[in-house]
């Protein structure tokens, strides 16, 4: 991170995390600073082929936040209070990921200069979608995804289109609109992501009087890819906090904040550690709203629980796991922080019957 940006800290993570699968890469957590403009940089193995614009949190407001190819994060215009900026939601395919140009429609065209290029991907039986759409003739129907590449039911994402908010819908026939937010003529696809519709589902078991939406809309679920969660629906309801539970398999490491669609506002969600969806802040209109967009990388079932003050390095390094066989005790993995003292508590299966000391790496020290 550069220019005093931090991670905010407490259950919100001390430090931002980065995860790359099969050529997918998937940033999450909480930003804190001041300095609106030059963020921070990813790493060479998450980074995308063009610049990407994606629709970011920044409690009521929607926050432009470009990634560009040499990996720097750059927050453009829109939302800039509350001291802090949450990245939760930047999905993309990496420059060393498959890519399949996207079928226009209705004389739309790839926008060109340091733009990606309108895609979609099809990896593990997730359609992942990017880059940046031009041109067109007035029309809102700016592309068409393949049979291969199509949601279940009826999907409203909320991508960004500079300081607005868009309302973007992805049809069961596979039509891409543009619905609300028409502040400027170009469209952005990064972000939209959804299990196809062959892909594994669970209906999600909503809370405080909320419920499915139903017909075309169908009901909201959520799906467990390669490790990580996506949450996808619409539901009603005007019941405006706490909104539903996720189940152990498909919760978060920290609390997490998502920018999702309410029409033509954007809505601030977040997804708490045990499971917890809250509505928080923004659009709260129509009585209704669009779950889709939350993704994040679950918690594996033996993870082991570290403080506040720390938590797993990130990228190919994975989360910190133990493994109980024959009454032997394995933990593995890395870890990130600053505060040298309680790292973690390991679970009651996995204690010894006094305190043992143990010789660990930190690079060119042992500690």
């Amino acid at each position: 991170l550069y220019h005093g940006w931090n991670g905010y800290g407490h259950t919100y993570g001390y430090y931002p995390t980065v995860w790359v699968n099969d050529g997918v890469c998937v940033v999450e957590g909480l930003l804190s600073g001041h300095h609106w403009g030059h963020i921070g940089n990813l790493p060479g193995d998450c980074r995308p082929s063009g610049r990407e614009i994606f629709n970011m949190n920044n409690h009521q407001y929607t926050s432009r936040v470009d990634v560009l190819s040499n990996g720097d994060i750059h927050w453009i215009t829109g939302g800039h209070s509350h001291g802090w900026l949450s990245l939760s939601g930047m999905t993309f395919v990496t420059n060393a990921g498959p890519k399949t140009g996207l079928p226009f429609n209705n004389g739309y065209t790839n926008y060109g200069h340091s733009y990606e290029g309108p895609y979609y991907s099809k990896i593990n039986n997730e359609c992942i979608l990017g880059g940046l759409i031009g041109g067109g003739n007035g029309n809102n129907h700016v592309g068409t995804l393949p049979a291969s590449c199509r949601p279940r039911q009826g999907l409203l994402f909320n991508v960004n289109n500079h300081q607005c908010t868009m309302r973007l819908h992805v049809a069961t026939d596979g039509r891409i609109h543009r619905d609300t937010g028409h502040c400027h003529a170009w469209t952005s696809l990064a972000g939209v992501t959804f299990p196809a519709s062959e892909a594994t589902k669970t209906t999600l078991q909503l809370s405080n009087g909320w419920k499915g939406y139903g017909g075309y809309w169908g009901t909201p679920y959520y799906s467990l890819i390669k490790g990580e969660c996506i949450v996808q629906g619409l539901i009603s309801g005007n019941q405006w906090g706490y909104i539903a539970t996720l189940p152990e398999i498909c919760r978060p490491m920290k609390r997490l904040i998502f920018n999702l669609n309410n029409h033509q506002y954007t809505s601030r969600v977040d997804v708490l550690p045990n499971g917890e969806i809250h509505w928080v802040a923004g659009g709260n209109h129509h009585g209704w709203l669009s779950l889709t967009g939350i993704k994040f990388v679950a918690v594996p079932k033996n993870v082991v629980p570290l403080s506040w003050y720390w938590q797993p390095y990130g990228w190919d390094y994975g989360q910190i796991t133990y493994t109980v066989q024959d009454n032997v005790c394995e933990v593995q993995g890395l870890l990130r922080g600053n505060t040298w003292n309680h790292l973690a508590t390991l679970p009651s299966d996995c204690r010894p019957s006094g305190r043992e000391i143990f010789n660990m790496n930190n690079h060119q020290y042992t500690s």
